[in-house]
């Protein structure tokens, strides 16, 4: 209970104190927005096709369960339901990898290798109610799985890492490394092999299946061929975790860089209660050696040694060496185009390309401060050494705070953005499309407009059900012009993001908008693309839709 108490407080603090001035971002329009409007029978058929029909991007699981828990979320709590519901998960899977190492290292340790899973510092996502709730449940899946294989109960494991596979791929990958948490006396090699050809055999034929079903990425996977995969597994197993052990220093450097006396003050107060804590706990000593016999032939020439160790020092070694192959395992599928090379830092895409390393990350800083703990012990240092290690994790909360600092600006940029365009457009018809033009991103770790903002208005309003086409805003770059394609005497707009659909851009039924502050204005009268005139929709001064509110009409135009 304790614990569990510790861990919520110091997520809560990084991750999850500033929740209630969050909005939605980016994908959460589409993924999280939605759900929020449906009915019990919309939410049940979407959850039902997700898995028989359709596999949206070969992840069933995932695209069912989170409508589900978003539904009856925001039934509960709203939208605070919602990210109450994402920060128990994130509680819950750092206990998880609390109780797996426990089973190896001591409560100190335990401890520390749960902050740094909560706690990994090349993931900006976690406010991001998709991948909190997305990328949670895989990562519930796949501790539960190791859990469970563990606890010697190895064919339900298995099927529990099938659902972490259908729910999220990389989160699949760390358990082919499971087997390395067990004994490595007797025939290891054997254990690894049989359990790789399961796991192989499992992959393989869910591959399979993508691949009959004509699913988009595992189709590009197989129309690169083998040669380049192989390379660019080579290469995202390689780069991806020297980009998150090389963030794990860089964003204290973030943190003291920013100059934020308020936020290091509610460190150093922090730092003083986890040092408190790791002093406290009880650490793993031993005197019992064990012998590592290592023997080199170099032509002619033998070395031979013979490495003894205390039998602790010897665990921690071994969850180190697992907590790296996992941290490598990690990256073997983040080949796609938006996560290859893994190098990215920031944004909702850091998700997608770094969760799967939390579990390997965490592990290795378990094993890391297990051995500088014992170390520091047998020379009564334990102070000092609990002392570091308690200031480096309230290094990477105070990151985790700077983080949710932009969520909250980018919300406040959000409102007053579609405040503006509401204002500037009560004159919305059916059919009518919105081209806002200045597609920049003023934050570092979320968007403010995205590929999902067509979603934003049929969420806050209530189009009469009579209009076939709602209106939609599409947010494109200054010189969008340039990719409008002529068609006879049509100019289509392309493709403009995700999953929409080609436009017709249509006389009197386009409205644009140039950014103006927070805010927009509206351009009148008519605008030339490539030789063509395309009128603009007048402005009319009458309210078409205003009216009737959708379900986060709340959120976005009554509250701050």
């Amino acid at each position: 209970a304790a614990v569990v108490a510790l861990l919520a407080v110091v997520i809560w603090i990084a991750q999850f104190s500033q929740s209630l001035h969050f909005g939605l971002y980016e994908d959460d329009w589409a993924f999280i927005g939605q759900p929020m409007g449906w009915s019990w029978a919309r939410t049940l058929e979407w959850a039902v096709g997700s898995i028989q029909s359709w596999w949206l991007q070969g992840r069933p699981i995932g695209f069912a369960a989170t409508a589900v828990i978003t539904f009856i979320a925001n039934r509960v709590g709203g939208l605070e339901g919602v990210y109450i519901t994402a920060f128990l998960l994130h509680v819950v899977n750092a206990f998880l990898v609390f109780m797996i190492v426990r089973r190896k290292l001591s409560t100190a340790s335990s401890l520390c290798a749960a902050l740094g899973f909560a706690l990994l510092p090349s993931d900006t996502s976690i406010p991001l109610l998709t991948n909190g709730l997305f990328t949670g449940l895989a990562t519930l899946f796949l501790l539960t799985s190791i859990w469970l294989y563990l606890r010697g109960a190895r064919a339900l494991a298995y099927v529990v890492s099938l659902c972490s596979l259908l729910t999220f791929e990389s989160a699949f990958l760390p358990f082919f490394a499971v087997p390395l948490l067990g004994s490595w006396e007797g025939r290891l090699h054997r254990r690894l092999l049989k359990h790789w050809a399961i796991l192989l055999m499992i992959g393989g034929s869910i591959f399979w299946l993508r691949a009959r079903m004509g699913e988009a990425k595992t189709s590009a996977v197989l129309g690169s061929g083998l040669a380049d995969t192989l390379q660019r597994i080579a290469i995202a197993t390689s780069v991806g975790p020297l980009t998150t052990l090389r963030l794990a220093i860089a964003r204290l450097g973030t943190v003291f860089g920013a100059g934020d006396r308020e936020l290091i003050t509610i460190l150093a107060v922090l730092a003083v209660g986890l040092t408190a804590t790791l002093y406290f706990s009880r650490i793993s000593t031993s005197d019992t050696l064990e012998t590592w016999p290592l023997s080199l032939k170099l032509g002619r020439y033998r070395l031979q040694l013979t490495i003894g160790v205390d039998e602790a020092t010897a665990t921690a070694l071994q969850l180190g060496v697992c907590g790296v192959v996992m941290l490598i395992m990690a990256y073997g599928l983040a080949i796609s185009s938006d996560t290859y090379p893994p190098v990215i830092e920031a944004g909702r895409l850091s998700g997608c390309t770094h969760m799967a390393a939390a579990t390997g990350f965490g592990l290795l800083l378990g094993a890391v401060s297990a051995l500088l703990l014992d170390f520091a012990a047998i020379r009564r240092m334990k102070l000092w050494a609990a002392l570091i290690i308690a200031c480096y994790f309230s290094g990477l909360v105070g990151f985790h705070c700077l983080v949710q600092r932009d969520f909250v600006a980018s919300w406040h940029i959000q409102q007053a953005f579609w405040r503006s365009v509401v204002k500037e457009c009560p004159d919305l018809t059916d059919g009518t499309v919105l081209i806002y033009e200045d597609y920049s991103h003023p934050l570092r770790y979320v968007e403010t407009n995205s590929w999902a903002d067509p979603y934003v208005l049929k969420e806050v309003y209530a189009f009469p059900k009579s209009w076939k086409e709602p209106p939609q805003l599409f947010p494109v770059t200054p010189n969008w012009a340039s990719d409008v394609r002529e068609q006879g005497a049509d100019l289509i707009l392309n493709r403009p993001f995700g999953a929409w659909p080609d436009h017709v851009l249509i006389n009197g039924k386009v409205i644009l908008l140039k950014a103006q502050g927070n805010g927009v204005r509206r351009v009148i009268g008519t605008i030339t693309i490539k030789s063509h005139e395309l009128k603009l929709k007048p402005p009319q001064n009458v309210s078409t839709y205003q009216d009737e509110h959708g379900p986060l009409y709340s959120y976005v135009m009554q509250r701050e």
